[in-house]
């Protein structure tokens, strides 16, 4: 991937490389600079190619970027997801509000109540005939 290189980066690189080579050794230079790259592009995919061979079937999309760490926790924890999709569907009201609203429409279409109520709590602080005091535990 590359930086940003806007237009006045690339006219600055073209006039130090004219003042360094010079006019007449410069289109020479360029086609050196792009036979390496041909050459360097040339061996990672040769390169790229064998490790698919080497690894089997199941693995001919491989790429070497998915080795980066940044890809493998995308890849395999996230499931393909980018991080921001899977905050925003982990923290995100819409699947429960979803719920919510399904729990209602179908409570409504069969007349059922849309939570049941809570069991009666048992006699104030009496269990086995043995008494004790009453206290609320969320304030203790």
């Amino acid at each position: 991937m590359l930086p940003d290189v806007g237009l006045l980066k690339l006219l600055t690189l073209a006039v130090i490389a004219v003042l360094v080579f010079g006019p007449d050794r410069l289109p020479e230079f360029v086609r050196q600079v792009a036979a390496f790259l041909h050459g360097v592009r040339r061996f990672t995919d040769g390169a790229q190619q064998e490790v698919r061979s080497q690894l089997g079937p199941g693995y001919e999309d491989f790429t070497f970027s998915d080795l980066h760490p940044r890809e493998l926790a995308r890849k395999h924890l996230l499931d393909g997801q980018t991080p921001a999709e899977a905050v925003r569907e982990t923290f995100g009201p819409q699947a429960e509000w979803t719920e919510t609203a399904d729990a209602v429409r179908g409570a409504v279409r069969t007349g059922a109540p849309v939570r049941p109520r809570p069991a009666a709590p048992a006699a104030a602080g009496v269990e086995d005939g043995a008494a004790r005091p009453v206290f609320d535990p969320d304030t203790t």
